[in-house]
């Protein structure tokens, strides 16, 4: 959960602002949705399945587009929500409006978040139709908004999915799932909630094997309910969400040949499956006697105990964890500035690197105005004119030439060495 130190301890605060404010918006909107729960131990895990991943913490503190697309898209929940309790039609249809206008800043944020946009639409239609809460006919008016809303979204879809095809074509949509639904996409969301602990691969089974079956028992229920009630409850509106964003990706899959969403750019799905969770215990409970409703507490007041222990556990103030290997480039970056900066620097200083540091440090190098240092490139550890080099200790086994370790970083198992020009100094 490196967001937090991301935040207090850098200069950079200023481009991680946005995501801290959608961190508002994401808690803002969550505890709105989740106070209209009756059951308190629904309301707790709710909260718990919303805010206890450490991995989609990390999104909150930094410069990307995820930490927008969450806090935006739970706004978009939320406003889907009150849609659903709207009895006029005109305000109903306007309210989903601007739901999806959330929706449609959440894919600018981040274009992964398309396929949950889409879903979106679809509930949102439900919802307007749904005659059967709010006595709505298929009229004249009713079709006019339908065809406003799903109008506007196609155009805006239609524009957005052209970009992301030019990404495809140009090879830029990479690192995600081939195998299937299941093993990448649930897959991955599991193994990146664990961040980085070593717990046994059973234990991924066994979550794995525990949300697909409480999935299939959610959607169950609520279909049973919904035919012998007659009416759509909300739970039923993020069942329908959360059915189509899983299928979503499989059909473009078998015909597009796209690859399934993994790790953070499938981090819509915990909002859904969260919200789900917490909407369809709450309505089972309600309903359901003492003995069942006391089981159900048992069980969410475990699941959120196990949860908290293991965000205490994964806590730290020092590194995020998809970009875990750069928590000690800055401090690399300013031991250089003590060894060869400062304003009397009359030669220019060429650092080698592992390419994976090199946005890094020419982002350190630019907003610190080090005139005194080279750009760094991408183009391996060729020591011929290089003055220091910041790498992983292991590629520096084969290294040619003498140098003098500057600084180790066990932490991320990188080193900062100097070369020497003199072969009786090697290190």
């Amino acid at each position: 959960m490196g967001w937090m130190s991301q935040w207090l301890g850098s200069r950079e605060w200023q481009l991680r602002l946005p995501n801290v404010i959608a961190h508002i918006l994401y808690l803002a909107f969550g505890l709105l949705l989740l106070r209209q729960l009756k059951e308190t131990a629904s309301i707790l895990l709710g909260f718990a399945l919303l805010n206890f991943n450490p991995f989609l913490l990390d999104f909150f503190g930094l410069a990307r587009g995820y930490g927008l697309a969450l806090g935006l898209s739970m706004a978009a929940l939320f406003v889907l929500r009150e849609a659903w309790q709207q009895p006029n039609l005109i305000r109903r249809a306007a309210l989903l409006l601007f739901s999806l206008i959330c929706a449609s800043l959440a894919d600018l944020a981040n274009f992964t978040w398309l396929n949950l946009h889409l879903a979106l639409l679809a509930a949102g239609l439900v919802v307007l139709f749904d005659g059967t809460r709010h006595q709505v006919k298929v009229d004249r008016t009713s079709l006019l908004c339908a065809v406003v809303i799903a109008g506007s979204n196609a155009w805006f879809i239609r524009n957005l999915a052209r970009r992301i095809w030019v990404l495809s074509e140009q090879g830029e949509l990479y690192a995600r799932g081939q195998n299937g639904f299941i093993s990448d996409t649930l897959g991955s969301l599991v193994d990146s909630y664990f961040y980085m602990q070593p717990y046994p691969s059973s234990f991924k089974t066994a979550i794995m094997a525990v949300a697909i079956v409480g999935f299939l028992l959610a959607a169950a229920v609520i279909g049973y309910r919904t035919c012998t009630d007659r009416r759509i409850s909300f739970s039923a509106v993020l069942l329908v969400i959360a059915v189509l964003a899983v299928a979503e990706p499989i059909v473009e899959h078998v015909f597009l040949g796209t690859e399934y969403p993994v790790e953070r750019i499938a981090l819509y799905y915990v909002p859904i499956a969260a919200l789900l969770a917490a909407f369809a215990i709450d309505e089972i409970c309600v309903t359901s006697g003492a003995t069942f409703r006391l089981a159900g507490s048992v069980s969410c007041g475990l699941l959120i105990s196990g949860m908290l222990f293991h965000l205490y556990k994964t806590e730290n103030l020092h590194h995020t964890m998809t970009w875990f290997y750069d928590a000690n480039t800055k401090s690399a970056v300013l031991e250089i500035e003590r060894l060869f900066g400062g304003s009397n620097t009359q030669q220019k200083i060429n650092i080698g690197n592992d390419w994976i540091f090199e946005p890094s440090l020419n982002y350190y190098r630019t907003t610190r105005h080090y005139d005194w240092l080279n750009p760094a490139t991408r183009n391996g550890l060729d020591v011929a004119d290089k003055d220091v080099i910041y790498a992983d200790a292991q590629e520096l086994e084969n290294l040619q030439g003498t140098y003098s370790v500057i600084q180790r970083y066990p932490e991320t198992g990188t080193v900062l060495v100097k070369l020497d020009r003199n072969p009786s100094n090697r290190n």
